[in-house]
């Protein structure tokens, strides 16, 4: 009794049948999971000729992708269709001490080992995984002794920050999965099953105004739209719906340009934006900031100009000069060039006085 309690402490397990089927998930994450229940279909079709063949077959998923990724769908599809338990660690229990959580490791995977058939579900693996701390060589080690073809003990891992995670715990992953964005169909789906009946609101053109914001932004959108009132009786236009996506207080915060941008907003006595400083001294801030490119690379910058004059594509190094140098892309394409020849002709007045 008093170890049940131990493991009760460390691990929450949910029954298959307790999984909700009615959550709104992140469509590819099902997709992605049926596609690995295949995998698993197949191991159990060949599972004695693989042990006869000395193959283990580990069943341990890494899943990676931007914030606001709706991984949980992922464990939650595989459980509800196998059917198999779902068990989680109570991250205020591993998330202490390091010394003591490494303890509370350990202990979490022998009840997974005596709890089997199981799906274990780790979120936010960065947590415990970082290099050198002690939860993560105690981490390693379990991994290495469980496995699905072993054990019946499945193994779903999440982060959106590989780069805080020890090396060499990710190389215990059989499987790694990477998520790069929400796709058309996930953001489509969100919208059609939140705003069913909506007819002011269009999900497909939802979706393409919400290209770059993540799943868990688009599901905070679609319950904001939810909670409103219908602003017509008929479909709205796009540039309504656009304007209705401002107004909602819903911000694409897992997108990073969007937080680095509010980040910067919300700096207390910043320098003033390039773009007020340039409405203040228009023509003579612009020639400065040209001059300081043909100083530093005149033949770069002038192939830079060329190309964006052009409309052709930028190649990687003119993309990162560009990337340092922002003011080359302002004003029309004579603009640009007279300003390049007014540059040249001043970094080279200032060579002949300096004597170079």
């Amino acid at each position: 009794m008093a170890e049940d309690t131990v493991y009760a402490d460390i691990i929450r397990v949910v029954e298959p049948e307790h999984i909700s089927p009615e959550r709104i998930g992140q469509f590819s994450l099902e997709r992605l999971a049926t596609g690995f229940q295949s995998v698993l279909s197949r191991f159990e079709a060949k599972r004695a000729q693989m042990l006869d063949d000395g193959l283990d077959f580990g069943g341990r998923v890494l899943l990676v992708g931007p914030t606001g990724t709706d991984f949980e769908t992922f464990a939650n599809q595989l459980c509800r269709e196998m059917p198999i338990k779902q068990a989680r660690f109570k991250m205020y229990q591993i998330a202490g001490a390091a010394d003591k959580s490494a303890e509370g490791v350990r202990v979490g995977f022998e009840f997974l080992r005596r709890s089997s058939p199981i799906l274990f579900f780790m979120d936010r693996l960065e947590s415990i995984a970082s290099e050198g701390d002690d939860r993560s060589v105690a981490l390693q080690e379990e991994l290495r002794q469980t496995s699905w073809s072993g054990d019946e003990v499945l193994i779903v891992a999440a982060t959106s920050r590989l780069d805080r995670i020890d090396p060499d715990l990710l190389t215990q992953f059989n499987y790694t999965y990477v998520i790069s964005e929400t796709t058309h169909d996930d953001r489509v789906r969100v919208f059609e099953r939140t705003l069913n009946g909506r007819k002011d609101l269009d999900p497909s053109i939802l979706a393409e105004l919400t290209s770059e914001w993540s799943f868990s932004d688009v599901r905070n959108l679609a319950t904001s739209f939810y909670l409103s009132e219908p602003q017509s009786d008929g479909q709205a236009s796009r540039e309504q719906m656009a304007a209705a996506i401002e107004k909602s207080g819903v911000i694409p915060i897992g997108n990073p340009s969007v937080l680095r941008r509010l980040a910067r907003a919300t700096e207390v006595g910043t320098m003033p934006r390039v773009e007020q400083v340039e409405a203040e001294y228009p023509d003579h801030f612009l020639d400065q900031l040209f001059l300081m490119s043909v100083s530093e690379d005149y033949a770069q910058t002038q192939r830079v100009i060329e190309v964006l004059n052009e409309g052709l594509p930028l190649s990687s190094d003119d993309r990162e000069f560009l990337s340092r140098h922002p003011h080359l892309m302002t004003g029309s394409a004579e603009d640009r060039l007279m300003r390049l020849l007014r540059a040249k002709k001043s970094s080279d007045r200032l060579r002949r006085i300096a004597g170079r």
